[in-house]
């Protein structure tokens, strides 16, 4: 994988939106105490929906624009080096000039790695900035949801245990991390209500055997 292709990569923010969700807690109930609240617990798959807004119209075409962008300059970079040592074979090697062109070649060089680091930083900020705007927007339309239906409490979960793919034991506590609630009923899941308000397209079950993002490692 080339350098700038690597670095359009987000597969790293999808490991902390899992790892922020949730917390463990019984099957979801109403609970009623004497003189007190009515307590109704719903659960909502917060990291399927940060993932969908992510890689809706909203934000993926500004990460597409920018990855282009990175991808112009690499190239550009690369080709320079590539003409560069081109022009290296081209000369005696002991001559001034020899000596000048390996210098700009590793100047080049140089100047590539810098690049990288500084595109992998900036990347780094905006995917960051995105997820950040996702989340409070998912969480407003949840709670919003909550409300609506009567819910006093709602608990952040990633209900999908069967898709575990992680090979390792990082990622493989981290999409535990990610499934904090054991059990609960379908009927308090408001995943779908949430995904209707935002108006997100319907998950889409990859194929049998096709490779699927997974925090911290790939499915």
């Amino acid at each position: 994988m080339r350098t700038y292709e690597r670095i359009g990569l987000w597969g790293g923010v999808v490991v902390a939106i899992g790892l922020a969700c949730g917390i463990r807690l019984p099957e979801p109930q109403v609970v009623a105490q004497p003189g007190s609240q009515v307590i109704r617990v719903a659960t909502v798959d917060m990291f399927q929906l940060i993932e969908s807004m992510i890689e809706s119209e909203r934000y993926k075409p500004a990460r597409d624009a920018r990855d282009a962008e990175i991808r112009t300059k690499f190239d550009a970079l690369n080709a320079e080096l590539k003409a560069l040592e081109t022009k290296v074979q081209l000369i005696p090697q002991g001559t001034p000039e020899f000596q000048a062109t390996m210098q700009q070649g590793q100047a080049k060089e140089v100047e590539r790695q810098q690049y990288a680091q500084q595109v992998g930083r900036e990347n780094d900020a905006f995917v960051a900035s995105q997820v950040r705007e996702a989340y409070g927007i998912v969480h407003k339309a949840a709670n919003d949801a909550a409300e609506q239906l009567g819910y006093t409490h709602v608990f952040a979960t990633r209900l999908d245990a069967a898709n575990m793919k992680g090979d390792s034991l990082a990622p493989i506590m981290q999409e535990i991390l990610a499934r904090p609630l054991v059990r609960s009923g379908e009927m308090d899941d408001i995943t779908a209500r949430v995904r209707d308000d935002l108006k997100l397209p319907e998950k889409i079950a990859p194929a049998t055997g096709a490779a699927q993002p997974t925090p911290g490692g790939s499915r």
